[in-house]
């Protein structure tokens, strides 16, 4: 456990990561020990393991660190700052270090939950 935490010591130093849910290539979860809220804004990293190969980008054993920024308005907003992808090596093959577009979560879908859960955590 403790080399799969310095594996990932520079996108988010102080981890622990707890498990949020599956999807089709693998599992997501956030990590508790960033996860940040200044007014109605919220800040926190993903952890993404894939699994089995997605057909398209990523094969078993990758992983994906993603830095999120949420509006809590109404409805809700995110974007990723941030986004690094790893192969199972440990080696990252992609930084993204330009914020993305923000787009609208709807109550109930994947990122509402992960956004609640997150929201537990908030310092």
């Amino acid at each position: 456990m403790m080399l799969f935490l310095f594996m990932f010591a520079n996108t988010a130093l102080a981890t622990n990561w707890v498990y949020y849910n599956n999807f089709s290539d693998g599992r997501s979860y956030i990590d508790t020990e960033t996860v940040y809220r200044s007014g109605n804004t919220l800040y926190f990293w993903e952890l993404v393991m894939y699994d089995k190969d997605s057909g398209v980008y990523y094969l078993a054993g990758d992983r994906s660190t993603i830095r999120y920024e949420v509006k809590l308005t109404s409805p809700r907003t995110m974007r990723e700052l941030e986004y690094h992808d790893y192969d199972s090596n440990n080696k990252e093959f992609y930084y993204e270090p330009t914020p993305s577009n923000w787009w609208n979560v709807y109550t109930g879908d994947f990122f509402d939950g992960m956004i609640n859960l997150a929201l537990r955590y908030a310092k």
